[in-house]
């Protein structure tokens, strides 16, 4: 299966917060939000959101990881897990501006790396 990476970018008040949307040839009609538990970037420890999102792809389904404020290529002052709110409700903004449907993307909690729904509505 061919798999595409696409850079994505998205405001955060003044500071601008980038992800990648790993992207199967053929996507099922949800897709995954990779939201990192801590301060770290969007690829993880030893890489492990990129594995993940490579797998996920495999099996068909698209994955968006992103960078919050002050981490990774993201601009702004680094943050604290408590602090993050404000960037996920711009993700969730963006996602509103480019996707039909509230309910194409299932949150992935990195402290568990599995399906949620207790996580913020991203």
């Amino acid at each position: 299966m061919t798999i595409t990476r696409q850079p994505v970018s998205f405001a955060c008040g003044q500071d601008w917060l980038l992800g990648l949307i790993t992207r199967p040839e053929k996507p099922r009609g949800r897709g995954v939000l990779i939201a990192v538990g801590g301060p770290q970037y969007r690829a993880g420890s030893h890489r492990q959101f990129v594995l993940l999102a490579n797998d996920l792809a495999a099996q068909g389904y698209a994955v968006m990881r992103f960078d919050y404020r002050g981490m990774g290529d993201s601009t702004g002052e680094p943050r604290t897990f408590e602090s993050v709110g404000e960037d996920l409700r711009s993700l969730d903004e963006a996602r509103d501006k480019n996707y039909s449907s509230k309910n194409s993307t299932t949150p992935v909690s990195s402290e568990y790396s599995a399906p949620t729904t207790s996580s913020p509505s991203v």
